[in-house]
């Protein structure tokens, strides 16, 4: 029999019997032989863990470890971050240290040995952050008639999700709540044209700008 050896038949027991049946009707005769192939072969099998698992506060520090099947054994591991298409090296070694942001959560690693070279799929951190980029669109936009209706929209970047969004009217140092939701209509007048919106999550609450409506009397 001739096969092609794979990293598969690695360490595994092959074996060939030979049975010699005896005319006289006694028990058939029996030789066995075995073999234990060792193969050769470039990284198989790389996966990346992360300690702690799960989702992760920004700016926290996890570690991330590279596993491989190899034979020869793994001389040299290294670490990419992925950003979008670009691929930026961040260090070697089995086990890496690193400190996670929103917009840097993608990882993988290549294992080396003296046959090739293999390389993990890429994991994403669950990196968990309040409220960024928060922004307030106004309905209709440009300037608007005093005593008009309009929509303030409030949106933002937050993981996990916004699960609250508050609106407030500035007038000179005093803030005044005026409504919740992602969307709020309010009626306008000259003195009472500027908004603002929060946005919280379970990690914090951040503040939009101040908007500022242009109204016409």
């Amino acid at each position: 029999m001739s096969f092609t050896a794979s990293h598969l038949h690695h360490g595994n027991k092959i074996s060939c019997t030979a049975a010699y049946q005896k005319q006289d009707g006694s028990p058939d005769v029996t030789a066995e032989t075995s073999l234990t192939p060792d193969i050769s072969y470039s990284p198989k099998n790389i996966t990346v863990s992360v300690s702690p698992s799960g989702p992760v506060p920004e700016n926290s520090n996890v570690s991330l470890t590279c596993s491989s099947n190899a034979n020869p054994a793994v001389r040299n591991y290294t670490w990419y971050r992925a950003d979008g298409e670009r691929e930026t090296f961040i260090g070697t070694g089995t086990s890496l240290k690193i400190q996670v942001f929103r917009d840097r959560r993608s990882f993988f690693c290549n294992a080396e040995n003296e046959i090739g070279v293999g390389r993990s799929s890429s994991i994403q951190i669950d990196v968990q952050y309040s409220p960024k980029n928060i922004t307030v669109s106004v309905s209709p936009s440009g300037p608007v008639p005093e005593n008009s209706n309009v929509t303030l929209t409030c949106s933002s970047n937050a993981n996990p999700a916004v699960r609250n969004y508050t609106w407030y009217r500035a007038d000179g140092d005093q803030e005044t709540l005026i409504g919740t939701g992602a969307s709020l209509n309010i009626q306008v007048f000259r003195d009472r044209r500027t908004f603002f919106c929060n946005a919280e999550n379970e990690i914090g609450v951040e503040r939009s700008n101040l908007t500022q409506l242009e109204i016409h009397c």
